[in-house]
């Protein structure tokens, strides 16, 4: 019974390697400048599922926002919001992110929703 069962969580809990067939660099927001724009660091590539789409979001503020793109990541990879990431020779700014963990309590994948990048 116990094989049976951590065959089943190894089935459920798949890598999503072989869907990450898009390249992405992502940038970590490092600080801010004199004029208040975000200063970004040094970016890394990683492999990732993008999605394009044209969802909105509405903030407390009653502003909309509009989500360019969907992507997802490997679990291993450390996002935060306001980071940018550039995806065929364009830049996005990271509006949310989600870290879905699985039934074995690690992170599976990492979810992001990106808007375009206003200097």
């Amino acid at each position: 019974m116990e094989l049976l069962t951590a065959r089943v969580l190894l089935l459920y809990e798949m890598p999503i390697k072989h869907l990450t067939n898009q390249e992405i660099t992502l940038y970590s927001r490092a600080s801010y400048d004199k004029f208040g724009r975000k200063v970004v660091g040094e970016g890394v590539n990683y492999n990732a599922r993008v999605e394009k789409c044209s969802d909105e979001r509405l903030l407390p503020n009653g502003q909309v926002v509009t989500i360019e793109l969907k992507v997802f990541l490997d679990g291993d990879v450390t996002v935060n919001i306001d980071d940018r990431v550039d995806y065929s020779s364009i830049s996005y700014k990271v509006f949310k992110v989600k870290n879905q963990v699985g039934r074995l309590g690690k992170v599976h994948h990492t979810y992001l929703e990106l808007t375009k990048w206003l200097n």
